[in-house]
């Protein structure tokens, strides 16, 4: 395993960072000014964490070893802090036709099938929950079995939009009409299968990107087919007796919000529905080409506002996360992009797309290259290897200043509070945090700077008041963590 810092592109040190947050960012504070002060409130809270985490590419061959290498797994699970795991409900794995819904059985899948997408899938989920048993598991459907649709395929002939009245194919690449039982007993197999392997389901997706037809695996859905599926599988699940996930959804993207009223405010209208709300549990959106900035209609802010009205969480399942450079990596992509999600839309659970991707092709869609870190990685390590799945997010000073942005977190299980502060400005800041932490706590603080990744510092200084002190440089992002007596022993 080689677990190493990629090199950083060079950066001038009277750049011009726009955020989208507070605007414009200039180098003009002096060194000298005064601290900023930073109050953490734990009384006032806000959405609890589900977690954080990605996909496999498990169809990529070239990858597809990692996935079996123990120290890579360890590496995903604990340091980086992976605690959800977006697992591909894959349609594969049931090639044969079965007339009688009642025949369907977790224990004919296929789970050799082209790819081994089923067998890398699970074998990952298992592998995750050994390394660290507070992996949550979720999982997405992008299409059922071929024999299940009307198209008798999983795929679709080439990229569609269900609204374009221009598109002229794939009209046929839906669940069929008598199908609708088979596909909810075949998702409540799927859930058997991972129960009997020791790694349940926490959430399951009945369909990704459900307006969508693509030449990749898909199914397009309206409002109301969408609503029946929902229900009819989440009956199935009564039925049979098996306990039933989340069902979260409907994976369109975030730009699409409920005060669009052609385009999503129908596929809500219809999931509010009584016969069908009480299956639906949690709003997901898909984060691409917006979900980074702060401003705007299209970002998972908009998204937030537009649905908080049905009092149902939001989670962010997949996107894109931005450049793995840095200091792009702070000011551009995720570590901006999980600062906002958590701050301005109370997203519960974010879910980028890849975990990793192949050696040499570091793209918005991964988090590392190959088993290799680069800055992106350790961005998001300060996110999720420190707020752990139960942790809420308390009242915090958010934009104490210009060009510094803040989030706090209380886990009480864990006693533990987490401060992750971004100084996305060319000058260094000195904070001053107040209101976190307790008599005889622990405290240490993280740091990713373009010469330093995830690295522990020692200017952390706590006062007479139990407040902490530090140097924040700039282009930086700090972690802070207190510990209780309780949170030592873990």
């Amino acid at each position: 395993m080689r677990f190493l810092f990629v090199a950083c592109v060079g950066f001038s040190a009277r750049r011009v960072v726009n955020l989208g947050l507070t605007g414009v960012v200039i180098a003009a504070v002096s060194l000298r000014a005064a601290p900023v002060d930073v109050r953490v409130n734990p009384e006032v809270r806000h959405q609890t964490i589900e977690g954080f985490g990605a996909s496999i590419m498990g169809w990529v061959e070239s990858v597809r070893p990692l996935y079996y290498d123990d120290a890579f797994v360890d590496y995903v699970a604990n340091t980086l802090g992976q605690s959800i795991f977006r697992l591909q409900m894959w349609g594969g794995v049931s090639p044969t036709e079965i007339s009688d819904w009642r025949d369907i059985s977790y224990k004919d899948f296929v789970w050799e099938g082209e790819g081994l997408r089923g067998r890398v899938n699970i074998d990952f989920a298992r592998k995750l929950s050994v390394a660290n048993p507070e992996v949550r598991i979720i999982g997405s459907v992008w299409s059922g079995p071929a024999w299940m649709k009307q198209n008798n395929s999983r795929v679709g002939t080439r990229s569609g939009y269900e609204l374009d009245p221009q598109r002229d194919y794939d009209h046929d690449n839906r669940l069929r009409e008598d199908r609708y039982r088979h596909f909810a007993k075949w998702v409540v197999e799927w859930a058997r299968a991972m129960e009997a392997q020791g790694t349940p389901f926490y959430a399951i997706s009945l369909q990704n990107e459900l307006l969508f037809t693509q030449w990749y695996e898909s199914t397009l859905y309206s409002p109301e087919e969408y609503a029946r599926v929902v229900k009819v599988t989440g009956e199935m699940f009564e039925s049979e007796g098996v306990r039933k996930p989340l069902f979260y959804g409907p994976e369109d993207m975030s730009m699409a919000t409920y005060e669009d009223p052609v385009r999503h405010r129908p596929y809500v209208d219809a999931l509010m529905a009584p016969d069908v709300a009480r299956y639906f549990d949690v709003f997901a959106t898909h984060g691409y080409s917006d979900g980074v900035r702060g401003d705007g209609r299209q970002t998972p802010v908009g998204y937030a506002r537009a649905i908080e009205r049905f009092g149902r969480p939001y989670w962010i399942t997949e996107g894109g996360t931005g450049p793995h450079e840095w200091p792009l990596a702070l000011t551009e992509g995720v570590a901006v992009g999980l600062h906002v999600a958590l701050t301005r839309a109370d997203v519960s659970l974010v879910c980028g797309w890849q975990v990793t991707g192949s050696v040499g092709q570091s793209t918005e869609h991964n988090f590392m290259d190959g088993d290799t870190p680069t800055p992106k990685t350790y961005a998001a390590m300060h996110y999720w290897r420190h707020i752990r799945p139960g942790a809420v997010r308390v009242e915090a000073t958010e934009s104490p200043a210009e060009g510094l942005h803040v989030s706090a977190f209380v886990h009480d299980r864990r006693g533990e509070q987490v401060v992750v502060l971004l100084n996305t400005g060319n000058v260094d800041r000195q904070v001053r945090i107040d209101g976190m932490g307790e008599a005889g706590a622990e405290w240490r603080a993280y740091q990713t700077t373009e010469d330093r990744q995830h690295a522990e510092v020692d200017n952390l200084e706590i006062d007479d008041g139990g407040r902490a002190m530090m140097t924040l440089p700039a282009l930086s992002l700090t972690t802070v963590v207190a510990r209780t007596e309780r949170g030592k022993a873990k």
